[in-house]
């Protein structure tokens, strides 16, 4: 789902996805090693939802949650891709835990 992400020094990652392509949501956390890989791991995660809105999310509705409902966020050496309907809320949650 993340090409190239293995290959990045992390010190923790964790992805969750749901078993059903008929479903957009999506947590990714990686807290990188090195600052220099922040830019990385964010343009893995964009290309990640680039892809889904390019038609790799199948349904209409689940492209347009891609598309509309997906932030990614980093703060320090911790970068957040995240796929919900309450997004906003969630990054306000992460940001508030730095």
């Amino acid at each position: 789902l993340y090409p190239g992400l293995s290959g990045i020094d992390s010190v923790q990652c964790v992805c969750y996805g749901p078993m059903m392509t008929g479903v957009a949501a999506e947590v990714t956390l990686v807290q990188v090693k090195s600052a220099g890989d922040v830019a990385a791991v964010k343009s893995i995660l964009q290309a990640r939802v680039d892809t889904q809105v390019a038609g790799g999310a199948w349904y209409p509705a689940t492209i347009e949650q891609w598309e509309n409902n997906s932030r990614i966020v980093s703060k320090g050496n911790c970068v957040m891709l995240i796929v919900s309907a309450s997004c906003d809320d969630i990054v306000k949650d992460f940001n508030a835990k730095f």
